[in-house]
């Protein structure tokens, strides 16, 4: 089961993550970060690509070994890490205002309410689980299937930059 997805996919679809660039997307509309208040759940993350290698491992092992848990017990959970929305936030803006497309360094909290009418058309329920819920696994039996995630947590944390970038050279003529 994967968390946040990070990363540019290599298929022939949808290459993007969602809620990052959204995020960063909506920063630059507004000229200012905003986030869903208090900003303290926090959610696993995974690059696309360990997800890929996560699903591959599955494939493999159960067809080596037919016992492999399924159904209920057969859950393998995909994060290699976790942040909140106010770490990410926070990161954003301020990389927004370094270069210069946001006005402040600073986040902007707002109620659940509010954000659900900027973010997803008044949807309560989405935004919370999208932007407001917590929900961290432990990859343990990933790990012990032989999942090898190739992504660190450097990555993790150099894809935000890249992915504020990415926003903003496909929003040059609007910035």
């Amino acid at each position: 089961m994967p968390p946040l997805i990070w990363g540019n996919g290599t298929g022939d679809f949808n290459k993007a993550s969602q809620q990052i660039p959204q995020l960063i997307r909506h920063a630059i509309k507004e000229r200012k970060l905003e986030y869903v208040a208090p900003g303290t759940s926090r959610i696993g993350h995974v690059h696309v690509q360990d997800l890929a290698l996560l699903f591959e491992t599955v494939v493999i092992r159960a067809i080596q070994d037919p016992t492999l848990e399924s159904g209920r017990k057969g859950f393998f959970f995909a994060n290699t890490g976790n942040h909140s929305w106010l770490e990410v936030s926070e990161k954003i803006a301020r990389i927004g205002f370094q270069w210069g497309v946001l006005k402040s360094a600073e986040a902007t909290p707002l109620n659940l309410t509010a954000a659900a009418e900027k973010f997803w058309e008044g949807d309560l329920l989405h935004t919370e689980r999208v932007q407001a819920s917590t929900s961290v696994t432990s990859a343990d039996r990933s790990f012990g299937i032989g999942w090898k995630p190739q992504k660190s947590e450097e990555d993790w944390q150099e894809s935000i930059p890249d992915a504020v970038k990415k926003v903003i050279d496909e929003n040059k003529h609007r910035v």
